[in-house]
């Protein structure tokens, strides 16, 4: 029996390049991000160890790339936004800036595996055990942390490349 619904399979555009840093060297376990410009789901992949990406699977249109590479903290300055189907991308990643410091309880104890996110900057890490963390690829200017440590969170406002953030909660 059939349904009067026909479904049509095309193959997606693809979107391929290179990551390299300021030098022109080639950054590996870079993940790349393709967000189509009039909004939809992001498509991704990694870097290899040339640097070379490869994102399919892409709708027609204009997509916005943008990296993410924890290992490193590099970042694109600005996102790239290219057509759908573009070969020989090449996106040149800058070192960001650091925020790193310690988190401590009401007697000045560091707290182990808490969690300290750049609110809205997707980066996140765990504290160590002396409550101290370091995170890497920050954009410039002020930035929002957010820390969860049990039941306790606390916002705060720093500026990135600030490596003496003592966030106390109570």
């Amino acid at each position: 029996r059939s349904t009067g619904i026909s479904v049509v399979m095309v193959e997606g555009k693809t979107v391929s390049g290179v990551v390299v840093d300021a030098e022109g060297a080639p950054r590996p376990g870079v993940s790349v991000l393709a967000t189509p410009v009039g909004g939809g789901g992001a498509v991704g992949a990694m870097t290899n160890a040339k640097g070379e990406f490869k994102i399919k699977g892409l709708a027609e249109g204009e997509v916005t790339l943008t990296v993410s590479a924890r290992r490193g903290g590099y970042m694109l300055p600005e996102p790239v936004t290219v057509a759908a189907g573009a070969k020989g991308v090449k996106l040149v990643v800058v070192r960001g800036l650091i925020i790193a410091g310690r988190i401590t309880d009401s007697r000045g104890g560091g707290i182990a595996n808490a969690w300290v996110s750049v609110v809205g900057g997707g980066r996140w890490v765990r504290t160590r055990s002396d409550g101290s963390f370091r995170i890497e690829g920050v954009e410039p200017g002020k930035v929002r942390l957010q820390v969860w440590a049990s039941d306790r969170t606390k916002q705060v406002e720093v500026e990135a490349g600030d490596e003496s953030v003592d966030i106390r909660i109570e």
